[in-house]
């Protein structure tokens, strides 16, 4: 009888073993593939940073009536702000204060998908050309410094968020130590 409880506390032991590696390897696979998608989305930044300080000739070219450079813009800030998003874990981290950072974050990647609609608004063109004689709003210096300034917002605040993030889990892990 002894033997056969210990043979089940063995069996469990074991159980529990396997279920900690299982869950373990379950980890580093969600870990490479976040390692993967960050890497894709950096080879896209550092593609699109490296097209805009070379001038290439790309950037002109019409895709569709479109000018590949807005399109690229596009999708750099589409990538920018899921990188950062994807490499702070989704802001999860740290009560109340990470919840709102990670809203902001949702909804700076929404806006950065909304951004070619947003600027053809703003400008009334895909070429997002805007001029001083525009009689309405839309094109006008007044569309062209929101547009500008939509720009700015995508590229810095993630950087801001991520700096404020960072701040807050590394001020939480000192508190818990201390």
């Amino acid at each position: 009888m002894c033997s056969v409880i210990s043979s089940v506390g063995v069996k469990s032991q074991t159980l529990a073993i396997v279920k900690q590696h299982y869950i373990s390897y379950i980890i580093k696979i969600i870990e490479m593939k976040r390692k993967l998608k960050l890497s894709v989305l950096a080879v896209i930044l550092i593609t699109v940073i490296l097209l805009f300080i070379s001038g290439s000739s790309l950037l002109v070219k019409e895709i569709f009536v479109v000018p590949f450079g807005n399109i690229l813009v596009w999708i750099g800030l589409m990538a920018w702000q899921i990188f950062l998003y994807i490499l702070n874990f989704g802001f999860k981290k740290g009560g109340i204060p990470s919840r709102i950072i990670r809203a902001v974050a949702i909804s700076l990647i929404f806006v950065s998908i909304s951004w070619f609609l947003i600027s053809f608004i703003l400008s009334g063109n895909v070429n997002f050309n805007f001029s001083s004689n525009a009689s309405s709003f839309q094109g006008s210096p007044n569309a062209s410094i929101l547009y500008w300034n939509l720009i700015y917002t995508l590229i810095v605040l993630p950087i801001v968020l991520t700096l404020i993030y960072q701040t807050i889990r590394i001020f939480n892990q000192w508190k818990i130590k201390s």
